[in-house]
C-alpha cells in the first residue's frame, strides 16, 4: 500500500482527490490523512510514515514549498496540484517534476501515481526537488536551473551556461560553455518553449542560440551569427527580422 497524505486548503478539492483515489486505487493507496494547512501536514509527516504527498501549491497564505522546507527531507514522492499559475508551472517544467492542474483529471492522476510508484532512483528525485526549491526561491527575472534527463542520469544546468542547441530529428544537442555537449531525446521545440524569456532565439529550424553569446551578425539572405566560441550558426531568412529585433533589445 502507498501511504498517502493530501494537503489542500479547499475541501472540495480534497473530496475530489479522495473520490478518485478510492475509485481507481482501492487496493494500492491508503489515505493516511487529508488536511487543509501546512502545520497539519507537518504534524502528519512527523507522526506517520508517508510514501506519497498530494500537495496543493497554494495553501492559505503559505505554499507547498514552505511545507517541504520545514519538513526537511524528501523521503516521499510528491505530486503537486495547482490552479493555473504560470511561474509555478514553469518551475515544475524546469525541474522535470510532475504536476496536475485543477480540477484534477482522473486519468492524469492515475498516470502521475503510476510514475511515482515506479520511481526507482531516489537520488535523482532529490536532485529534482532541490532544483525546484532553488528555482522557486530565485526572482522571476533571474536565470534558472533546468534538469536534463540523459541516457546516464540527470544533468542540472544553469540557463546562462547554455550557448546553443541544435536539433537532429527527435534529439537535441546542447552545447555548454565548458565545451561539453549533451544529447537529449527531446525536440528543439520543447527546449524553445522551456527557455523562452531567457534570451534564447530560434534562428533556424535546427538552431536555438543564447543571444548573450552572440558576438557578430553576418549579412546574407538570412545571414549567420558568430558566437563567442567562434562557431558560426546559420540564420534562416524568415527568422532574420526576429533575430535582429531581439539583438537590438539586449
Amino acid at each position: 500500500m502507498v501511504r498517502t497524505l493530501i494537503v489542500d486548503d479547499e475541501r472540495h478539492c480534497i473530496d475530489r482527490l479522495i473520490y478518485l483515489l478510492e475509485k481507481n486505487h482501492p487496493a494500492s493507496i491508503e489515505i493516511v490523512a487529508a488536511v487543509q494547512s501546512v502545520e497539519e501536514g507537518l504534524n502528519v509527516l512527523k507522526e506517520h510514515t508517508v510514501d506519497l504527498l498530494l500537495l496543493d501549491v497554494q495553501i492559505h497564505e503559505q505554499t507547498a514549498f514552505d511545507l517541504l522546507r520545514k519538513a526537511g527531507n524528501f523521503k516521499y514522492q510528491v505530486i503537486f496540484v495547482t490552479a493555473y499559475e504560470h511561474y509555478a508551472i514553469e518551475a515544475f517544467k524546469y525541474s522535470a517534476l510532475h504536476f496536475l492542474l485543477k480540477p484534477v483529471d482522473g486519468e492524469e492522476l492515475n498516470i502521475a501515481i503510476s510514475k511515482s510508484i515506479e520511481a526507482k532512483h531516489q537520488e535523482k528525485y532529490i536532485r529534482q526537488i532541490e532544483t525546484l526549491m532553488e528555482n522557486i526561491s530565485r526572482p522571476a527575472n533571474q536565470s534558472k536551473r533546468i534538469v536534463i534527463a540523459t541516457s546516464t542520469g540527470l544533468e542540472i544546468l544553469e540557463t546562462t551556461d547554455i550557448i546553443r542547441l541544435e536539433s537532429s530529428i527527435n534529439y537535441t544537442s546542447i552545447y555548454i560553455k565548458n565545451q561539453t555537449k549533451l544529447v537529449v531525446a527531446k525536440t528543439l521545440k520543447e527546449f524553445e518553449e522551456l527557455l523562452s524569456g531567457y534570451s534564447f532565439c530560434r534562428v533556424h529550424h535546427s538552431h536555438l542560440v543564447n543571444l548573450k553569446y552572440v558576438k557578430r551578425y553576418l549579412k546574407g539572405t538570412g545571414g549567420s551569427v558568430i558566437l563567442e566560441n567562434n562557431i558560426e550558426v546559420p540564420v534562416s531568412s524568415r527568422k532574420k527580422e526576429e533575430l535582429l529585433t531581439a539583438l537590438s533589445k539586449l
